[in-house]
């Protein structure tokens, strides 16, 4: 509400967390509350990922199930022949198949990032 009281019509945001299930989450929030992704860019700085996004306001308020089949996901702006979104997919999958066997499932955001980048690549 305090972004539309003051005109803000665009958001350039940058997680502090790249973890796949922190980042959909950070994306879903976004959507819901009625922004849509308009850019991505990904950058290694000393073997961090910083995944910059660009959201402008589209509309009204979304809901969680309209969000679910309707959503943009980290890295879906992103080329995915760029070696650097590559590695850091790489190393997410990684990480996270390290979890599944660990714990024998992931929760419904990883699995659904795991998914996206499955087809993606």
């Amino acid at each position: 509400r305090d972004l539309d009281r003051v005109g803000c019509r665009e958001l350039i945001l940058q997680p502090i967390n790249t973890r796949p299930r922190l980042s959909l989450q950070f994306y879903d929030a976004l959507q819901e509350a009625g922004w849509s992704l308009e850019g991505e860019r990904i950058v290694d700085v000393g073997g961090r990922w910083f995944l910059s996004s660009r959201f402008a306001r589209k509309g009204p308020v979304r809901t969680k199930a309209d969000i679910q089949t309707n959503n943009a996901i980290p890295g879906q702006l992103l080329e995915p022949t760029d070696m650097c979104y590559r590695r850091f997919v790489e190393h997410h999958k990684t990480w996270l198949e390290h979890d599944l066997s660990k714990k024998g499932s992931l929760c419904d955001d990883d699995a659904r990032w795991m998914e996206f980048v499955a087809q993606q690549l």
